[in-house]
């Protein structure tokens, strides 16, 4: 008989009721225990809990598994991706009637050092070293002042690798980076360290323009500082982006001086090499306006100045020896694919050695998803891009 443990029972009864509501005609709610893992937007958190609408009609790229709760949703006309962990979930039940059931709040505390994951065949190991701060203490919208965050995945086998900087999606604030541990962890396999890194993506979060962009920039000198402490080599790194953070990435990147901050180290925040997934590059589109107003802490009418230094097109300048690599689905819901086609063409023919791969059929979350193929190729790109010379 074996003595091996259990998985939890849990998500399974989470995915049942699940079904149970949809196949019912009923809408599935779920209550959520919010803390510093689960990435929501805080302006709906009251003491400390959540009410997420979980139906498929109010969610996209909906995922339950046996870790996490991921979709993304549109909460007051604002898109937010949220995550949380499946030891969150205090409760599910349909709104109509009532019905469902509750949990008991499985809180695990996160381990500095995650132990070595087996890797699929072919791939490296990887460690985790988790909440690894890379700035001084500084204002998150809260009472008290704190420091950002980072999450190092670094193959175990010696190296030194390349490295890359990675940044999610948003506005979700601070520790959303759990949303790419999987694409983390993933790309790092392939031989890569990388640095998942929070930023203060909205005002609720202490950030507004320039705040964001400085968090990233620190990021960068904290990647080129420490690198060598888990096999990297920190003289090249690559920025890579998602949705928002791909925003963000952009202006960095193309930001003709480097951003201050409230760092740990000094050094260039500037990286080498940028890749931008699904991003938000046209600041005039309609569609993505909320999410960079967000981010930039107000409308173009009331901060004029910093929607022109946030302006990704117009700081295209005369190319330079970064390369540029973008990466887009061409079914995306939530990002247009106009928006990386035109920031494309806008590099190209400012002379920047920059490549475009558009995702046939790829959506807004699928293309940072390493369990499908949309993001294996997404994977490729990045991987190719950190390891060029």
């Amino acid at each position: 008989m074996s003595t091996s443990a259990s998985t939890s029972t849990k998500p399974y009864l989470v995915r049942a009721l699940h079904e149970w509501c949809t196949d019912n005609g009923h809408t599935p709610y779920a209550v959520v225990w919010v803390n510093e893992r689960t990435n929501v937007p805080r302006e709906y958190v009251q003491n400390n809990e959540i009410v997420l609408n979980i139906g498929y009609g109010a969610t996209r790229d909906l995922k339950i598994d046996n870790d996490w709760l991921m979709f993304s949703a549109r909460f007051g006309g604002v898109a937010h991706e949220v995550s949380v962990p499946m030891g969150n979930i205090m409760s599910i039940f349909a709104r109509e009637t009532g019905e469902g059931m509750g949990f008991e709040v499985e809180l695990a505390a996160t381990p500095t050092v995650v132990p070595d994951a087996a890797p699929p065949s072919g791939a490296l190991a990887v460690r985790a070293t988790m909440n690894v701060p890379f700035t001084s203490p500084l204002d998150c919208g809260t009472s008290r002042p704190c420091r950002l965050e980072l999450d190092v995945y670094a193959p175990t086998a010696p190296g030194p690798w390349p490295v890359v900087v990675l940044l999610r999606g948003g506005p979700g604030g601070l520790g959303s980076r759990a949303s790419l541990s999987s694409l983390a962890a993933s790309i790092a396999s392939h031989g890569v360290v990388v640095m998942n890194a929070d930023y203060r993506d909205s005002v609720a979060s202490g950030g507004g323009y320039p705040r964001p962009f400085e968090d990233v920039a620190c990021a960068i000198r904290f990647a080129r500082a420490t690198a060598g402490r888990y096999g990297g080599n920190g003289d090249e790194v690559t920025l890579v982006g998602h949705s928002l953070g791909a925003y963000v990435a952009a202006v960095v990147t193309l930001t003709p001086a480097d951003f201050g901050g409230s760092c740990l180290v000094t050094g260039s925040g500037t990286p080498d090499a940028f890749v931008g997934i699904a991003g938000p590059y046209l600041v005039n589109a309609v569609q993505n306006r909320s999410d960079l107003a967000a981010v930039l802490g107000g409308s173009p009418a009331q901060i004029p100045a910093a929607w022109t230094a946030g302006d990704p097109v117009a700081l295209v300048g005369g190319g330079s020896r970064l390369k540029i690599q973008l990466i887009h689905g061409s079914a995306d819901q939530q990002v247009p694919v106009a928006a990386s086609r035109s920031f494309d063409a806008a590099l190209a023919a400012a002379g920047y050695d920059v490549g475009y791969t558009e995702i046939f059929g790829g959506g807004h979350q699928t293309v940072v998803d390493p369990t499908v193929a949309d993001g294996q190729t997404t994977i490729g790109v990045v991987v190719a891009l950190a390891r060029a010379p």
